[in-house]
């Protein structure tokens, strides 16, 4: 185990408010570990100032016992307990604001070279304002040397170099070649971008200063400041990487790579008015949401600049304040041997034009976000360490009131536990095991005893997981959910293999969907008439188009389950809510044929290709197999229009028993 726990805000440092920030970067470094370890259960837990000793360590002990190792950084707060997820951005931008005119004074710090350069190249472009560039390299005001004037071929540049050195009867070594060729292309690189953004018809000054020496470059900027107007907005681009597993850094690895973006945003607050700042631009790091491993000082130097843009904020509410945790470039850090390994490892790279423009809309936006994640999460397939077969045995407190969803699966007078439900429990179960893989199928599936919550209810139900296969493709499980009764004995509930799978396949197309109207049944009939018994957070049946004694197909629509009435049972990877609805077809399907009510016991197969859209039209069908007076066999099918699945069972069974009936009450007789 590896924890770290911390008193941020209860909130994992969003709100801004009551913590200190370098504590913010315990969050980078257990994310970056969390994927160096593969067999040490990381976790960072964020103590909100309410929580007493006695809280904290009841919530430390609980926290390590968790199960879910898919989850790394939680926090206890006014809102309980919470985690941090990145979430898909909406919209463009659309509303620009009015705080960059030609008198806003840019103070850029790794401002002058790679992919920041772009960024303000980007910016100068849409606003013509004022730029001062700060860079650590040495710049000879456009000039160089004539003999090495018009030569653009690298090895040709080399060559020139070595003969220079050789004629000021110096020896041409490795180091000295590279030290001058590379001092020739930075200060080409900087006339490059001095020049892109003059040609705007912005100003930019270059200042040659470490951005982490407040007081060079405080006495540097004096003279600029005069000439420019006093500094109304930062851009924080520089940084350094010091790539290696944590075992293997040193002090001065992490020293520089933590200062530069550290000490360096401090001194350049240090060096202007906040009063006056309608700007503050941060250059973080992927790294630093989701970790990255070798990348742990990284990792934690851009946590805390996440941390502080949302304090900035807080202190400085109308400064438009972002952190924008870039994943890799096309360019920049990301040299052609990186950009080679991320795309064997189907990590994408942002095109300079699309981030650079990225940046400029963002500053221009009247919105503002403070934390912003663009392009990949670095993360690369997880690879297994463990190779031996593991078994675990997860425990889960089960009552009613902590799933709303239940009052809408009530038979009887009782709430029952969907069967679909059990299913998405002993899939997620393993998710929780494996980050990196997801639920794809599920094979002998059968119900012994339902859960019903009624007073002789068990409230403690026990998961034990077996592997029985794992590679670095997929992982096979054989899940068992029992309980037991008052004098110990076991009590078997369900039971099925999972399989999960490091990428789900492509879907196949169902070619035999009957789109034919030939029967309508309107699906509110179905839900008033007794024929299902379902409330309305599994109401999804839209209306029945055909019907035989051999298949069935019905038009659904996805209904919005609230996350709070979702209780125990999120939508994940599987999603219970729409699982549900392929088992009501069967139950259509006896009412018509049989006039009996059934439930749901066993399925042989099962597979999940992809999530059907909310609130988009889908359609489901099913083929029976066979049929009697006790049971019914089916095949069924969830697909779109033009016949792609979403997922598909074998041989699903439900029991036929009239003695139901009474159970499924009509609309009214609840």
């Amino acid at each position: 185990f590896f924890m770290t726990a911390c008193r941020l805000d209860g909130k994992l440092g969003i709100s801004g408010k009551g913590f200190g920030l370098v504590s913010g970067g315990l969050c980078g470094l257990t994310k970056t570990l969390n994927l160096e370890w593969d067999n040490v259960f990381a976790r960072i837990v964020d103590l909100g100032p309410d929580k007493t000793p006695a809280d904290s360590a009841s919530i430390i002990i609980n926290e390590l016992f968790d199960p879910d190792c898919r989850i790394v950084e939680t926090a206890y707060g006014p809102e309980g307990r919470v985690t941090l997820e990145a979430l898909e951005a909406e919209g463009a931008y659309e509303e620009k604001n009015d705080q960059i005119d030609s008198s806003s004074v840019f103070l850029v710090a790794g401002g002058a070279k790679g992919v920041t350069a772009a960024c303000v190249a980007e910016l100068a472009a849409a606003h013509k304002c004022r730029f001062i560039l700060l860079g650590r390299s040495e710049y000879q005001g456009g000039n160089e040397p004539i003999w090495a004037t018009g030569i653009d071929d690298p090895a040709e540049l080399k060559m020139a170099v070595m003969n220079q050195l050789k004629q000021s009867g110096e020896t041409p070594t490795p180091k000295a070649v590279d030290k001058q060729f590379k001092s020739i292309l930075s200060n080409r690189q900087i006339s490059r971008t001095l020049k892109k953004i003059r040609e705007t018809g912005s100003l930019a000054e270059y200042i040659l200063a470490d951005v982490t020496d407040r007081r060079t470059l405080k006495k540097k900027l004096a003279p600029v400041v005069e000439k420019l107007g006093a500094v109304t907005g930062i851009i924080h681009g520089a940084g350094v990487l010091a790539d290696r597993r944590i075992e293997d850094k040193t002090i001065n690895d992490f020293e520089a790579v933590y200062s530069t973006k550290v000490k360096g945003l401090e001194a350049l607050l240090d060096c202007v008015e906040t009063d006056r700042l309608t700007h503050l631009s941060l250059f973080s790091s992927a790294a630093g949401f989701f970790g990255n491993a070798g990348q742990s000082d990284y990792a934690i130097a851009n946590e805390i600049l996440n941390k502080s843009a949302y304090r900035f904020k807080t202190m400085y509410p109308d400064c438009h304040v972002s952190a924008f945790n870039w994943g890799p470039w096309d360019g920049g850090m990301v040299t052609p041997e990186l950009k080679r390994m991320f795309a064997e490892k189907n990590i994408d790279v942002i095109p300079v034009k699309a981030g650079s423009q990225l940046f400029a809309d963002e500053l221009s936006s009247s919105d503002n976000t403070i934390q912003i994640l663009v392009g990949s999460s670095m993360r690369a397939e997880r690879q297994l360490s463990r190779s031996r077969l593991g078994s675990f045995r997860i425990t889960r407190r089960l009552v009613a009131d902590d799933n709303p969803f239940l009052k809408d699966h009530v038979i009887g007078e009782n709430p029952v536990l969907p069967t679909v439900c059990a299913a998405s429990w002993m899939a997620e179960a393993c998710e929780m095991l494996y980050p990196g893989f997801s639920f794809f199928s599920a094979t002998g599936y059968k119900m012994f005893k339902g859960i019903v919550f009624e007073s002789t209810q068990a409230q403690q139900y026990i998961l034990d997981i077996d592997e029985v296969e794992k590679n670095s493709s997929h992982i096979e499980f054989k899940v068992n959910i029992s309980s037991r009764k008052k004098n110990g004995e076991p009590v078997n509930h369900y039971a099925a293999g999972i399989r999960l799978v490091s990428r789900i396949p492509e879907p196949p197309v169902y070619e035999k969907a009957d789109f034919e109207v030939t029967k309508i049944i309107d699906g509110r009939q179905l839900y008033r008439d007794g024929t299902l018994f379902h409330g309305p957070n599994f109401q999804g049946i839209e209306r029945v188009i055909n019907l035989s004694e051999h298949r069935l197909t019905v038009e659904c629509r996805l209904p919005e389950v609230a996350v709070r009435d979702q209780g125990q049972f999120r939508v994940g990877t599987f999603n219970p809510y729409a699982a549900d609805i392929q088992f009501q077809c069967m139950l259509v399907w006896v009412r018509h044929y049989l006039n009996a009510a059934s439930l749901p016991a066993e399925a042989q197969a099962a597979e999940h290709y992809m999530s059907v859209p909310a609130g988009r039209k889908f359609y489901v069908s099913l083929s029976v197999k066979n049929n009697g007076s006790a049971s019914m066999t089916s095949d069924i099918i969830s697909h779109d229009r033009d016949g792609r699945v979403y997922s598909r069972i074998q041989k699903a069974k439900v029991i036929i028993s009239k003695q139901l009936d009474r159970l499924f009450p009509k609309a009214g007789k609840r």
